[in-house]
């Protein structure tokens, strides 16, 4: 789910057990997830065009505070945001 694609138009990011990353090119999905799902649920994800920057929602039970994951372009961990419940969408303004 949450099919994503970066800036340039070459690599897909989808939610699938963790998320997967792969090439447009590659001939089929990739086995092992380029962010591990760990102790989270993924429910949607978001990639920042500016800067490469990867955004997961976790809605943990579906009934309490979700948040919202925030990884680089290598798939580290930045930082993890409290978010009301079920997040839902990732969004992205930007300033010209």
């Amino acid at each position: 789910s949450s099919l994503n694609i970066n800036n340039t138009g070459d690599t897909l990011y989808f939610i699938d057990n963790g998320v997967r990353r792969m090439s447009i090119n590659d001939p089929g999905l990739p086995s092992v997830p380029f962010i591990a799902g760990d102790n989270h649920y993924f429910y949607r994800m978001g990639i920042n065009n500016a800067n490469g920057e990867i955004f997961v929602t976790d809605a943990v039970d579906f009934s309490s505070r979700g948040y919202v994951i925030r990884y680089n372009r290598r798939g580290e961990l930045i930082e993890e945001l409290e978010a009301d419940i079920i997040p839902g969408a990732v969004n992205f303004k930007y300033n010209n």
